[in-house]
């Protein structure tokens, strides 16, 4: 009889978890608390695609990168804020510094992805639909600089929002 060496899910105690969420609570197991949660496909793709494009588009850009601005510093961008949901790191599960965000947002995502679009036409759009077939739902851009993204409904906990990120 073979035991499995995959971990135990420590908010549920269901065995043979794999990847950065439990399969049956679906809560972030990295996190103690349980109170960090995978974020749905419609938070992911109409939040982060559909409203950040819009915001930004009703802010003419320059409203966006100064909002960007400030919720970075709670490793969030103006959609993810509106969400409640927060940008970690896969590696660590810690809260990402604000240049982290604005290195994903602005150099992968933004330039990055447009730069690849251009010449294939195809990118941005893999990179949106990615989340569909990711079981962490992470999109090519998180990938890229190693981030998850969560939905914490009541906010982060007081161990991750209070601690000082560094800034990159």
């Amino acid at each position: 009889m073979a035991v499995s060496t995959l971990p135990i899910c420590p908010h549920c105690d269901t065995p043979g978890q794999t990847g950065l969420f439990c399969h049956s609570c679906e809560r972030f197991m990295p996190e103690e608390t349980g109170t960090l949660e995978r974020v749905t496909y419609n938070r992911r793709f109409f939040g982060d695609y559909i409203l950040e494009g819009l915001l930004f588009i009703l802010t003419l850009g320059v409203g966006w990168l100064i909002w960007l601005y400030f919720t970075a510093q709670t490793s969030q961008t103006p959609a993810k804020r509106l969400l409640n949901v927060y940008i970690l790191d896969s590696d660590t599960g810690r809260r990402v510094s604000a240049g982290k965000v604005w290195i994903r947002e602005i150099v992968v995502k933004l330039v990055l992805v447009s730069l690849v679009n251009a010449v294939t036409g195809v990118a941005g759009a893999i990179d949106g639909l990615w989340v569909f077939f990711d079981r962490n739902r992470q999109t090519l851009h998180d990938k890229v600089v190693k981030t998850v993204v969560v939905y914490a409904p009541a906010g982060l906990p007081a161990e991750l929002a209070a601690t000082a990120a560094p800034r990159y």
